[in-house]
This record gives C-alpha cells, structure tokens and sequence, in this order.
C-alpha cells in the first residue's frame, strides 16, 4: 500500500490512521467516453479520405489528445492522498509540482461534501474542507458522505479505532 505508507511517513508517534479516502475509478468513465468518440471520428477519417495522409494525421492527433487527457486521470489517481489521522487531516497531490497541506483537526471549520447526478448514483462527490489556512478540494472520492462524518467523530475525539477506506 503506498499511499498508506506515504501517510505514516507523515505521522507522529502517538497518532494512528482513522481512514484514507479512495479516489474512485469511475474517473476514467470519460476518458473511455472520448476514447470511443474519437474512435469514431477516425474511423470515418478512414472511410471518407480512403487511407489518404489527412486520415492518418487526424488519428494521431487525436490519439495523442486522448492519451494525454487519460494520463492526467491516471496521475490525479495515483497521486492524490487524502487521510485523517488521530490528529490532522493529511493531504497531498501532484507528481512533479506537487502541493501538501496538513491540517490539525482542531483548525477545521467545515467539511461539505456536494455530489453531481452521476455521483450520487454512483456513490462518488467531491469533499471540500475549510480550514483556517487553505480550503482543500478532492474530486471523485468514493463514499464521501461517510468520509465526512469519520472526519466529524475524528475531530470530536470520537474514533479511537483505526478504520480504513479504501
């Protein structure tokens, strides 16, 4: 588990993982959506210019397009970790320009968690946690509403056991 271990490299001593937000796969449900668009579209290239240059070029710009959009999905997941502690919530993103912000649970004003009509289908919102510091916003995170109230009993003093989502 590496985004377990990043956030234990990240703790003190005496402070345990309560839960780690699991950013959901259902991300990539547009990339295949533009992935068959644009499937589409150069396959009627094919057709209607017959294996001509432009039918070639259009398909690699296209592809490139295609690719570059799925590697950012697949960074944004692999690269974003949002965990709440006995006593901080612990964020970070980013590959190469990465941003972290570590927030003591005392320092939270609000947690809201908003689900677009997809979403709430699919159980997956974005959460947004204010703070006195910076707000932090997390799209696509599984199961946000139960995200949202472990960081409520968390920052209560509530939840001495360690939960995992994931």
């Amino acid at each position: 588990m590496g985004k377990e271990s990043f956030v234990k490299r990240a703790l003190d001593d005496s402070e345990q993982i309560i839960a780690i937000a699991r950013i959901t796969r259902w991300k990539f449900l547009d990339e295949v959506l533009w992935g068959t668009l644009f499937a589409c579209v150069i396959i009627a290239s094919v057709v209607v210019f017959k294996n001509n240059l432009v039918s070639i070029i259009i398909g690699v710009v296209l592809a490139v397009i295609w690719g570059l959009k799925a590697e950012k999905d697949l960074i944004y997941l692999s690269c974003t970790i949002l965990s709440v502690t006995t006593r901080k919530i612990v964020y970070r993103t980013g590959f190469i320009k990465t941003r972290g912000v570590d927030i003591p649970l005392r320092n939270v004003d609000n947690v809201q968690v908003s689900y677009s009509f997809i979403g709430r289908m699919l159980n997956f919102g974005k959460i947004r946690i204010e703070s006195r510091s910076e707000p932090i916003d997390v799209n696509w995170v599984y199961n946000p509403t139960r995200f949202k109230n472990l960081i409520d009993k968390a920052s209560q003093g509530y939840v001495s056991q360690r939960r995992i989502i994931e």
